[in-house]
């Protein structure tokens, strides 16, 4: 066991809108296992405690005691009693992060078919918008182009990666154009 105790942040927060009531114990477990298998929490990473996890989840205390023992007794993590105590995450076997590894794979799989449909589509807005845009909109575009390669972190990326999309919709002039442009970029962020 590693003697690196880093303490995960709080990943967890703004969760609780996934986690539904009705199977909370497994989602919470899922979402921790989801950790485990990207690195995200590697061996040796002190878990928030449950009072933290619930109020994070916005769940009850009880739905993240279940979940651990759940991972407990898959031997990914193991809780430790006492001064330094808590739960901490142990190598995990590999049959308890397969099923994982499976959804995170077919969770990747979607996302680049999505971004690779949203290449090809794209590509023919562009050459759309580029034939009807008007000089005002091309000035847009710089500037958001300018603020996209400015960003400093994930989420200013996605919003000005979806500004400047929008904006490249719109100087097509097609409210078709348009709506499939949002659809795509639901699609691409719900993920």
């Amino acid at each position: 066991m590693s003697d690196d105790t880093t303490t995960a942040g709080h990943e967890f927060a703004g969760l609780g809108e996934v986690v539904s009531l009705t199977s909370a114990p497994q989602q919470i477990a899922d979402h921790i296992l989801s950790g485990i298998a990207v690195g995200a929490l590697p061996e040796g990473t002190l878990l928030p405690g449950e009072r933290t996890l619930a109020a994070d989840l916005q769940v009850s205390r009880s739905s993240v005691r279940a979940a651990l023992l759940r991972l407990e007794r898959l031997g990914v993590v193991e809780r430790r009693r006492g001064r330094g105590g808590g739960t901490f995450v142990k190598t995990a076997r590999p049959e308890a992060l397969a099923p994982m590894a499976g959804r995170i794979d077919e969770f990747h799989a979607e996302r680049r078919n999505l971004l690779d449909a949203r290449a090809v589509f794209q590509n023919s807005l562009a050459a759309t918008a580029a034939r009807r845009r008007t000089e005002d909109e091309l000035s847009e575009l710089r500037e958001l182009a300018e603020v996209y390669s400015q960003r400093a972190e994930a989420a200013a990326a996605r919003t000005a990666d979806a500004q400047f999309h929008f904006a490249i919709a719109r100087a097509g002039h097609n409210p078709e154009l348009v709506r499939m442009a949002i659809d795509l970029d639901a699609k691409i962020n719900a993920g």
